[in-house]
């Protein structure tokens, strides 16, 4: 199964970008000045070259022997994930996710004792309550 940002949120994003744009070009045509016209630019830039290029292109997939994430900037992705044939068990708590930045961790028992946390992103964590009985279904225990 793959798991991926809902349209609607793309066209959000997309929308924002829109908006952003209209307000840089009224900016320009009424002479509002670079206070309003230079945040909106840098507003659409952003939403359309970073943001959604980014949320269009993640996705969690969930096959009958790993659960993977594409995540990361759309120049620069990275994946996360593991095989349930090397896992004990699972664990998902809060704990630190980045500097002091605190959220949803899993905790992946592997069978040598290590532990692994992994951060998962927006789009994994959103869609944990149908992940986890995906994974129970293929073997995965859940602390």
């Amino acid at each position: 199964m793959v798991f991926r940002f809902p349209p609607m949120v793309l066209f959000l994003v997309f929308m924002v970008a829109v908006c952003s744009a209209a307000v840089a070009a009224l900016a320009r045509c009424y002479s509002w000045g670079a206070r309003v016209m230079i945040p909106s630019v840098l507003i659409a830039f952003f939403a359309l070259g970073i943001v959604l290029p980014n949320m269009a292109l993640d996705r969690v997939v969930v096959t009958p022997k790993r659960i993977e994430q594409r995540t990361g900037f759309w120049f620069a992705p990275m994946t996360k994930g593991f095989d349930y044939g090397d896992v004990e068990s699972v664990r998902i708590a809060h704990g630190v996710t980045g500097g002091r930045r605190r959220g949803k961790l899993w905790y992946v028992r592997h069978l040598n004792g290590k532990v692994e946390p992994i951060n998962p992103g927006d789009l994994w964590e959103s869609n944990t309550q149908e992940i986890v009985p995906l994974l129970e279904g293929y073997g995965v225990t859940f602390e």
